[in-house]
């Protein structure tokens, strides 16, 4: 058949009547992916390895969500390290799929508002920021206020510990299954978190910390995931943090390397950096 002038096949229409009472679970770009002959997977943008998702491992006691909950929040360092933490400022590099060295600075306070800072060329800088109600960002083209969408996930950023973020969603938190990631088994939680939008969380089953988030939309040509794996775990006033981040997704823009050099906790924030300033004329 045709849509819009564009041959298409009837498989998809068939699977999801048969298999998924009618819901669009599968559509001609899970198996084509833009191309004549069917792809057998979606890939990330990459610079020089491939992400696979690489084999379960069936467990004999698998723990509960509320458990995995407080293993992550105790690994962390503890409810009452965590709540001391008010705001913090993180420098260090973030490196593109084109091995561009970028440094950057980012900013979250308690209060909900976050910044980010990075100095992309010549010294100019390119940032975004959430003030507590809407997002802005400056950058080559000038200064704008974000859409609703990229708001929330600066929003999202803003909090101080992955772990209020799980608080929110314990409602709909659900355990889906136990993964291997970089050859250690995990625990993966998972929640719808918006319209058309998952998200899974992976917990090292050894350390209890959070190892891996990825983000599933589902659009029409099929589920497009974002990853974000964190590793090298260590402690700065009593909580753990990750000083090594890696974030993969199928827009290449979005592909980065971020390495920490440095975190500092409590420290004086100058609230007008979080406003946006008025647009040059």
């Amino acid at each position: 058949r045709t849509v819009t002038g564009v041959q298409t096949c009837a498989l998809p229409i068939y699977l999801n009547k048969n298999s998924f009472g009618g819901r669009s679970a599968v559509t001609c770009y899970t198996c084509h992916q833009g191309s004549v002959e069917p792809a057998k997977t979606f890939s990330f943008a990459s610079a020089s390895e491939k992400n696979e998702m690489e084999p379960e491992q069936e467990t004999a006691s698998i723990p509960g969500v509320e458990q995995i909950l407080t293993s992550y929040e105790k690994a962390l360092g503890g409810a009452d390290a965590l709540n001391k933490i008010n705001s913090r400022v993180t420098k260090g590099i973030s490196v593109d799929m084109n091995n561009r060295e970028t440094p950057i600075e980012i900013i979250q306070d308690r209060s909900g508002k976050y910044l980010s800072s990075m100095t992309i060329r010549e010294g100019m800088t390119s940032t975004r920021a959430f003030n507590g109600k809407t997002g802005w960002m400056i950058g080559p083209r000038g200064t704008r206020e974000l859409p609703p969408q990229m708001s929330n996930e600066l929003k999202n950023e803003a909090r101080l510990s992955t772990i209020d973020e799980l608080r929110d969603l314990s409602k709909t938190l659900h355990f889906q299954e136990t993964a291997q990631v970089n050859g250690t088994q995990a625990y993966v939680l998972s929640s719808p978190s918006g319209d058309h939008q998952s998200v899974q969380y992976y917990f090292d089953a050894g350390s209890g910390l959070l190892v891996r988030k990825v983000v599933t939309i589902e659009t029409m040509v099929g589920d497009i995931p974002k990853q974000t794996d964190y590793s090298d775990y260590r402690v700065v006033d009593g909580v753990k943090l990750p000083f090594l981040v890696k974030n993969l997704s199928v827009d290449s823009h979005e592909y980065f390397i971020r390495t920490i050099s440095s975190i500092q906790h409590n420290v004086p924030v100058d609230e007008k950096r979080f406003e946006m300033p008025p647009a040059k004329k």
